[in-house]
């Protein structure tokens, strides 16, 4: 049978500095809405395309989350700039919990009306710059278990120990972050994905063009102000090995993070400058000797669905107008008026559009989506792909809550 022949593979790839020019900016990551009044260091939208049976596009954002009506105006200003088809564009956020926010109702923060219009064009930017670059190129894939720098955060309570909702009702059994060594917890509510996975781009003359990586920890934490996170300092470190540009996407990780709760709390805590520098270390020594290839299928599919919300009843939306009511417009001060804010805008809002998509390029596979999924659902998209190897990338095209496992 003979073999199939694909369009040449160009690549092209460009990072645009988004971060704000005006101090100080609502950021959000919290529960509660806060500004930002200096800049730790850089954040950027790094734009990947790549040119082969189809032009697609992949786009990075330092941002924490961004909503579908955000990520579809960048898309169809990009379509309109560069001819690629919105469908084949898809655009994530890092999930910096130290960024800007464009996104209205994530938790008790308001988007920034300023940042608001003023991020979009820079991403625009990014991918135009990304598309003028192209040339020939060939493409390698691998992953490294990254398992000691990620652990699941999320931990099931001992049965009548259970901690009281933001409603004052006793019901919830698991918690996010429940101390190192908690005696009222009894395990890790599931596993992690402990994969790191890279996709890598050379010219024909072996030069690096780019590096795409993928990884399920949700953030490192820490910052006085404006900060990318441990994925800036990631991909700097990776483009001062040879990469001109350096992606560092998020992976499944709704119910991940760094700290190792069944152990004893450290002695000396792990700096973000040491953890990030462990895993460019990994990732440089895993790129060793890669067999690249020129002759690759490419290709982007996505489909929309629109999924109903689950809603308040009766007594939470009395409740929830109450809370209101006693607030006076002034934004919220606690995870309960939080949670009653949230239940108006559920009321008022009971569908929302989900946009999925599935990628290749040559024998690596790609699943976005646009919510905080936990890394169980992870796994098993990648257990069940088709293709050698497979990066989930979450906050994709949107940001439509959180997706446990049943």
């Amino acid at each position: 049978m003979p073999l199939q022949a694909h369009a040449g593979l160009r690549v092209g790839a460009a990072a645009v500095d988004v971060t704000p020019l005006e101090l100080p900016v609502i950021q959000n990551g919290g529960f509660l809405e806060g500004a930002a009044r200096l800049v730790a260091d850089p954040i950027f939208a790094r734009a990947l395309v790549v040119e082969g049976d189809e032009l697609i596009a992949i786009v990075v954002v330092d941002s924490c989350m961004m909503d579908s009506e955000f990520c579809d105006r960048v898309k169809a200003a990009a379509a309109e700039k560069t001819g690629i088809a919105k469908d084949k564009i898809m655009l994530s956020a890092t999930h910096t919990h130290s960024a800007p926010s464009v996104m209205n109702f994530c938790l008790g923060t308001r988007a920034d009306p300023k940042y608001t219009e003023f991020l979009p064009e820079k991403i625009v930017q990014a991918i135009i710059k990304a598309k003028a670059a192209l040339r020939p190129a060939k493409a390698a894939w691998t992953r490294f278990d990254a398992g000691d720098f990620t652990q699941t955060r999320r931990w099931i309570l001992r049965s009548g120990l259970e901690q009281v909702d933001p409603f004052g009702e006793k019901t919830v059994r698991a918690n996010m972050h429940p101390g190192y060594q908690n005696p009222d917890a009894i395990g890790a509510s599931g596993p992690t994905d402990p994969w790191f996975t890279l996709l890598s781009f050379r010219d024909l003359g072996d030069e690096p063009i780019a590096l795409l990586g993928n990884f399920s920890m949700h953030y490192f934490s820490g910052h006085a102000g404006i900060s990318a996170d441990y994925f800036g300092h990631y991909v700097r470190g990776m483009e001062k090995t040879g990469f001109p540009v350096a992606i560092l996407s998020q992976g499944t990780s709704g119910d991940s993070w760094r700290a190792d709760y069944s152990e004893p709390a450290p002695e000396i805590a792990v700096t973000i400058e040491q953890y990030a520098g462990a895993l460019v270390e990994k990732s440089a020594a895993a790129l060793e000797g890669l067999r690249y290839a020129a002759d690759l299928p490419v290709g982007m599919a996505e489909k929309r669905l629109m999924i109903g919300r689950r809603l308040p009843d009766a007594k939470r939306l009395a409740w929830a107008r109450g809370v209101l009511l006693e607030m006076e417009g002034r934004r919220p001060k606690n995870r309960s008026e939080v949670y009653a804010e949230q239940a108006i805008y559920l009321h008022e809002n009971p569908e929302t559009e989900v946009v999925l998509q599935a990628a290749r390029i040559g024998g690596m596979g790609m699943t976005s989506m646009p919510n905080e999924v936990y890394a169980l659902t992870g796994l098993k998209l990648k257990y069940g792909s088709p293709f050698e190897l497979t990066m989930n990338v979450e906050l994709a095209n949107g940001a439509s809550g959180y997706i446990p496992p049943p």
